[in-house]
């Protein structure tokens, strides 16, 4: 079976991460990391430090990405207050305030011939209008695969300066994995945090590690989101080896960007059908109603699962994880059947 509908990970892991499972000790198991010693969180968060050339202090390391963002919901949003969040995005983030009582806003985003864009002074007007607490911002935006540029984000920290903003870049490293404003934004800005995870380029999402950069100035938060007994330490060497497989990952997106080029040339001539520009491993494309009984029928013959969405305003939309060519050509043809 093909699991395309979940954005997760459709390629080989690097060899260097399969010996990691391979030569476990079990005594990583059987005791606690002694990694505090050094004054560190890990060993994960030391060289996240030194990949990104940051102080290991701020780092954050949670379990997943989502338990990240979980924790400066609930530290830094009460109840009553304020929550901005995307339209057409994941939903976690349209429900995460009802945990502390909060209040949900949504920013725009604008559909395109070809893509989604969301427009910084939109953004900084709603923020002007409603002063939100905290600013979820995704960037790439799941399901729309569309991310702000570095400029308008920097624009938008700046102006919502009494709002703590967290900058989701879970689906970060499709594009060209350049990561030079990380260090800039949490030395400059103290109200922002940027989350990543290794759920998604790096393609482990079982390991359950997310990570983030934040100010040091924000010590009470750092000092709540730290595990002071240590994370998972299989977890922790399988995510070490996989930030030491950078050529592994550079040929798996190489084929995800041709992949997305499949998608663009072959399907966007077809009258009702629209394909989306993305910069996730993901990508969106709308189809005419009629088209998806047929589509759904072709593809579970194939046993290609892909998601068929719902939601208000994505209705009549598939997002598709980009996955080795072969079986993009095989979503692609059951698309073009299935339309025709």
């Amino acid at each position: 079976m093909h699991l395309l509908d979940r954005n997760e990970f459709q390629f080989d892991l690097p060899e260097k991460c399969l010996n990691v499972l391979k030569k476990a000790d079990p005594e990583l198991m059987t005791h606690y990391t002694r990694d505090y010693t050094k004054n560190v969180k890990s060993i994960i968060s030391e060289k996240i430090a030194e990949k990104f050339d940051i102080p290991e202090h701020n780092v954050l390391l949670g379990y997943g990405a989502e338990d990240l963002l979980k924790q400066l919901i609930h530290f830094y949003l009460k109840s009553g207050e304020k929550l901005l969040v995307p339209q057409n995005s994941w939903w976690y983030y349209q429900s995460i305030a009802d945990e502390v009582g909060g209040i949900t806003i949504q920013f725009p985003v604008h559909r395109t011939e070809t893509e989604y864009v969301v427009y910084a002074d939109d953004l900084m007007k709603l923020y002007d209008q409603q002063n939100p607490k905290v600013i979820l911002i995704a960037s790439p935006n799941n399901p729309t695969g569309n991310s702000l540029e570095i400029s308008d984000l920097e624009k938008i920290v700046s102006h919502c300066s009494s709002a703590f903003i967290c900058i989701d870049e879970a689906y970060w490293g499709y594009q060209t994995g350049e990561s030079q404003h990380v260090k800039k934004f949490i030395e400059k800005y103290e109200n922002v945090v940027i989350l990543r995870t290794f759920s998604k380029y790096y393609g482990i999402p079982g390991v359950r590690i997310g990570f983030g950069f934040i100010s040091g100035k924000n010590e009470q938060f750092i000092k709540f989101a730290n595990r002071y007994l240590g994370y998972n330490r299989i977890s922790e060497k399988l995510a070490i080896a996989a930030m030491e497989s950078e050529d592994h990952y550079t040929k798996i997106r190489e084929i995800m960007a041709e992949d997305k080029e499949r998608y663009y040339n072959e399907l966007r001539s077809i009258p009702g059908v629209r394909v989306y520009i993305t910069e996730a491993n993901f990508i969106l494309i709308q189809i005419p109603e009629k088209s998806a009984p047929k589509l759904k029928k072709i593809l579970e013959n194939q046993k290609i699962l892909i998601k068929f969405l719902t939601e208000k305003g994505l209705e009549n939309h598939l997002r598709i994880s980009l996955a080795p060519l072969a079986i993009g050509d095989k979503v692609r043809q059951a698309i073009m059947e299935a339309v025709s």
